[in-house]
């Protein structure tokens, strides 16, 4: 007998069990409108028997459930911030609340400390959060406080970018106002001790630099309170960690008992690191308004040539880093590849001289490194998050998976193709699909298109320049040129198709990024954005 589907709000159908704990249930749950696994949260209370206690009880539930909503709205607050889970929808069904937040593969930071055969060194440790520290900067920026940071609460991705989880204890901080009593021991400073406990960024920050000492000591900090009694908190270099004597000052003075001597703020601890820059600024601050006043044209030509020079610099060094082609046939990597190629591998057919094979998803995700198809230095999500931005409404209609691996007969040389393709509609009958490469999430191409050639092409054109703009770096004209220009080589495609001149790829670009319009039977006409400058 087949097993009953379960399905949330007609949308959300229940795959298994993640967790259960006091609130209800967490859930692995398939989205049929996204097409893509997410996390449920469900928010649950039995009504048993309508006995006094349970009545009496009705309010309690009614206000958990509300704080448990309040995760959400804060969660939706904090959308843009690539380093906190994501929330894609809440709402209430049948008494019950859910919490619908993108489902992140990965283990947690307890994990992958559990897992090492030694502590990371400070400067090992503070890189590694360091992303999330800046996210949690934001988190801040927003009058948010997370109250709930430890080593269980971050995520590392396959990709080894680490997330935040869990805001389930998250408030809005004021000058004055009670927070309830919530604390993880060893984690917790002594204000989250106490309802009137004065709570803000400095409470987060004690929870940051009480998850370093854990990674450089492998030793939990002693409980805060009983630290007030008898503080027999070990200096780090005791354990004999790989901390500088600075580098343990400033910890240590995060990790101080009363708020008022920690670091105020995430960009006070991080500046704590470079005093004679901090204090070269401070000097330098006095004299800026003159400065500028003086010498404007001469900066402004200064520091956009800087900012590109740097820009090439980063550039340059990113395409350093080895694609899996490119790595030595002696080497790890090649061989990894070769052994699941002979184990898994699916011979699909040639293309000239060179055999295709293709992969299964799982074992791309074991290999997990860059392919060897042209990427951009940008990535899925901030694409997706600035289209927000411009006002476009996205949709995830289709995901498609590409595993193909390439290989030339004679010396044997293999070229992979790892790709992810999202299409998205945004409306009007206009469509995105983005192929972004699986291992890192760098964008490869993207194609705006819509199926009925003789409707307005306007949402086509606008999509197609904001994202040609937000691709290409050495492209320099504002937006009303871009869509200007976009829009001339659309009509002259057209002028080509009419007049039978042939069926031209109309197409401008710069040295890192072109824009082209073409058509064919897949997606009627189309605007493709990319780059065919190999490494």
């Amino acid at each position: 007998m087949e097993k009953e589907e379960i399905r949330i709000k007609q949308r959300y159908k229940i795959e298994k069990v993640l967790g259960q704990g006091g609130f209800g249930v967490t859930y692995l749950a398939y989205d049929e409108e996204l097409c893509q696994e997410v996390v449920l949260k469900k928010y649950r209370w039995e009504h048993g028997s309508l006995d006094n206690e349970v009545i009496n009880k009705r309010d309690y539930y009614k206000k958990q459930r509300k704080a448990f909503l309040n995760e959400a709205r804060i969660l939706s607050s904090l959308f843009d911030i690539k380093e906190v889970v994501k929330v894609l929808d809440y709402f209430e069904e049948r008494e019950n609340a859910y919490i619908v937040m993108e489902f992140v593969q990965g283990i947690s930071l307890r994990q992958y400390l559990e897992s090492r055969n030694q502590p990371m060194s400070f400067t090992e440790a503070w890189n590694f959060l360091l992303p999330v520290m800046e996210a949690l900067e934001k988190v801040h920026q927003n009058k948010l406080i997370h109250r709930d940071i430890s080593p269980d609460n971050f995520i590392i991705k396959e990709d080894g970018s680490i997330k935040l989880l869990d805001f389930g204890s998250a408030r809005e901080y004021a000058e004055e106002k009670t927070m309830t009593v919530l604390v993880k021991k060893g984690y917790a400073p002594p204000e989250q001790y106490s309802r009137k406990g004065k709570q803000g960024p400095w409470t987060d920050i004690y929870s940051i630099c009480a998850t370093l000492y854990e990674m450089i000591t492998g030793v939990i900090p002693q409980p805060a309170m009983e630290r007030l009694k008898a503080d027999k908190l070990y200096l780090p270099s005791s354990y004999g960690c790989d901390i500088t004597p600075l580098q343990e000052k400033i910890l240590m003075k995060g990790l101080a008992l009363d708020y008022k001597k920690r670091y105020k703020d995430i960009a006070e601890l991080k500046n704590s690191f470079f005093p004679e820059k901090q204090e070269r600024q401070k000097k330098n601050k006095k004299y800026g308004i003159l400065i500028c006043t003086v010498c404007i044209l001469l900066l402004t030509g200064a520091i956009l040539g800087k900012q590109n020079h740097d820009k090439k610099e980063a550039l340059a060094e990113a395409k350093k880093q080895l694609t899996l082609g490119e790595y030595a046939r002696d080497s790890k990597e090649h061989k990894k590849l070769l052994n699941l190629l002979v184990k898994y591998g699916k011979y699909k057919g040639k293309q000239e001289e060179e055999k295709i094979y293709e992969l299964p998803q799982s074992s791309v995700l074991n290999i997990n490194k860059q392919c060897d198809i042209y990427v951009f230095e940008k990535y899925k999500e901030e694409y997706l998050s600035y289209i927000r931005k411009e006002g476009f409404q996205l949709k995830l209609k289709d995901k498609k998976y590409r595993g193909d691996v390439y290989m030339e007969p004679c010396g044997g040389t293999l070229s992979t193709y790892f790709t992810y393709k999202e299409t998205y509609a945004i409306g009007q009958n206009t469509y995105i699909q983005l192929v972004y490469d699986i291992a890192t999430h760098k964008i490869s191409k993207v194609v705006v298109y819509r199926k009925d050639e003789n409707q307005n092409k306007k949402r086509m054109i606008e999509a197609a320049s904001r994202s040609f703009l937000f691709l290409s770096d050495d492209w320099n004209c504002p937006i009303k040129v871009t869509k200007r220009k976009v829009k001339r080589i659309v009509k002259k495609n057209e002028e080509d198709i009419k007049n039978k001149n042939g069926h031209y790829y109309r197409w401008i670009g710069v040295s890192d990024c072109n824009i082209g319009c073409d058509r064919n039977e897949e997606n009627g006409i189309f605007m493709q954005i990319d780059n065919y400058d190999y490494k």
